[in-house]
């Protein structure tokens, strides 16, 4: 488990980016505040779009950012692919293509937001 906590660093207009960073003052969880036992670490990532639900964030000595997909989100990406093999298997492949679509569309939209914060930052894509 880990805690970031955000701390902005230059302005957008200065070329900068945002930067999770520890922060000193916030007290992180504790064992015995966390239901498996782990410490909680903290550690610095840039933040290359607005944090919350998808955000684009690159953790120190990571080449390229990842998304951030909040756990209730990927829940519910991941009911959307088991609905998707149910109909699949259920034989019903016109409410399959429905839900592939949406799925589909859901997905580009997400990867286009990735691509482009990495461009607006000047990095080039994985992909």
């Amino acid at each position: 488990m880990r805690l970031f906590t955000c701390v902005q660093g230059r302005s957008a207009d200065q070329g900068g980016t945002s930067r999770f960073r520890p922060d000193p003052s916030r007290t992180a969880l504790n064992e015995t505040e966390t239901k498996t036992g782990d410490p909680v670490e903290q550690v610095e990532a840039e933040l290359f779009t607005d944090g919350g639900n998808d955000a684009v964030v690159r953790l120190a000595g990571r080449k390229f950012p990842g998304v951030l997909i909040q756990g209730d989100t990927l829940s519910s990406l991941r009911a959307d692919v088991a609905e998707l093999v149910e109909l699949c298997s259920a034989g019903d492949l016109e409410e399959a293509r429905h839900v592939a679509s949406l799925l589909q569309v859901d997905l580009e939209s997400r990867l286009q937001l990735y691509a482009d914060a990495l461009d607006a930052h000047g990095i080039s894509r994985p992909f």
